[in-house]
């Protein structure tokens, strides 16, 4: 069972919920670094540039059901809804990286970005290095 809860949504329904979360918070745009290859990688962090030129930061949450000591059996709706918001936004901003590169198994190793601008409404793929014998397409959202 996959913990992103964007798994479900075609790349159109991710689009319209991830720019309509960004604007909703305020945010122009949010920048999502990631590396990986060799059977290992993924998210390194999401950066936001908020509408006033400010910047921040989204946090991925892990949020499952598990065994706290001192609360006991604690479930994703226990947490507080601005940490399950926070969570559900991050993981549709991460999706078109599992999306482009899987679970990046293969011979080869890649960084980049993929920014999300709302005044353009485009997702962008800014790849910093890729060993060869590894294709993909870009993302045609």
């Amino acid at each position: 069972m996959s913990r992103n809860k964007a798994d479900g949504l075609t790349e159109g329904q991710l689009k319209a919920k991830g720019f309509y979360k960004l604007r909703k918070s305020g945010i122009a745009q949010a920048i999502v670094h990631y590396s990986g290859g060799n059977d290992d990688g993924g998210s390194e962090g999401i950066t936001t540039i908020m509408e006033d030129g400010t910047t921040g930061e989204i946090k991925e949450h892990y949020l499952q059901g598990e065994y706290i000591v001192g609360k006991g059996y604690v479930t994703p709706n226990d947490y507080p809804e601005e940490v399950r918001e926070e969570a559900h936004l991050a993981d549709i901003l991460v999706a078109p990286v599992y999306r482009l590169w899987g679970t990046f198994a293969g011979d080869f190793y890649v960084s980049g970005e993929v920014t999300w601008d709302t005044n353009t409404e485009k997702i962008t793929v800014n790849q910093d290095y890729q060993e060869p014998n590894h294709s993909h397409q870009e993302l045609d959202w």
